[in-house]
């Protein structure tokens, strides 16, 4: 048994299409529920460009996209507190209705509100940045310029300074050794960006496959927790493509099984 491209151009039309019936016409009532739809625009921009390269047969542009992808997921992740069940389904437990004092609904504010930061570090001192900046500043807690992290997501508390600690600290660190890293070779543009297009043009879709379907498994799961934050279920359409993409992801990773073991 394999999976086809057209099969998971079928399946992303079909995530897609359940994005539009759940978030086309919602409007976020809380910054935790903005951070989250926010970072799922965000994911759904990626996949869609994923999409038209993996059409075009460029697969080493669309593998960076996935590590650009990859960053999102994880960080999302962390902001939502989110714990792998353990059933081997990948599926997460995570936080839907935070309280306004948890760190998930923190995280969530920080995500929303580090643009000042960025702005105001990079020479960008309009009054109103400086405005917002100082508010930042004081809703958080900082006292001087020097307490303010670069990122909104490092919190020395955790030891987490990295995109890598994040990584850590949600149990992706597997995933960041064994994924991330092979896809930063394509963003570096190193031999393995090489290796992957000569492949490429010889017509071996494998590789296509599945960096395709990560993408396209990681905006699933980004969107079945933001249904939970924004209160609502998922419908039996939805519960069944989530199960499809269970059933998908098992066929892929015995195909690179197989093709390590060769």
């Amino acid at each position: 048994m394999t999976v086809e491209l057209g099969e998971l151009e079928q399946l992303w039309r079909s995530t897609s299409a359940a994005y539009e019936e759940y978030f086309s016409e919602y409007s976020p009532s809380t910054h935790y529920q903005r951070a989250a739809c926010t970072i799922l625009n965000l994911a759904k921009s990626r996949v869609q460009s994923i999409s038209i390269l993996i059409s075009k047969s460029l697969t080493v542009d669309a593998a960076i996209l996935v590590r650009s992808l990859m960053n999102l997921y994880w960080n999302f992740l962390f902001m939502v507190g989110a714990k792998q069940l353990g059933d081997g389904t990948g599926r997460w437990q995570f936080e839907d209705k935070p309280a306004e004092t948890s760190h998930e609904f923190q995280r969530a504010c920080r995500f929303l509100s580090w643009h000042w930061a960025y702005a105001y570090r990079s020479a960008n001192r309009t009054d109103k940045v400086v405005k917002l900046y100082e508010e930042l500043k004081k809703e958080f807690g900082f006292k001087s310029d020097d307490e303010v992290p670069k990122d909104w997501y490092q919190e020395r508390a955790n030891g987490i300074f990295s995109i890598k600690d994040v990584a850590r600290f949600i149990g992706a660190e597997r995933q960041y050794d064994e994924d991330y890293k092979h896809l930063s070779g394509m963003e570096h543009s190193d031999v393995t960006s090489a290796i992957v297009h000569n492949f490429n043009e010889k017509g071996d879709v494998g590789y296509r496959r599945f960096i395709y379907f990560k993408g396209i498994q990681f905006f699933g799961q980004m969107l079945e927790m933001t249904i939970g934050i924004s209160g609502r279920k998922m419908n039996e359409a939805l519960l069944s493509l989530v199960n499809k993409m269970g059933a998908v992801s098992k066929v892929l990773y015995d195909e690179i099984r197989k093709i390590e073991a060769e």
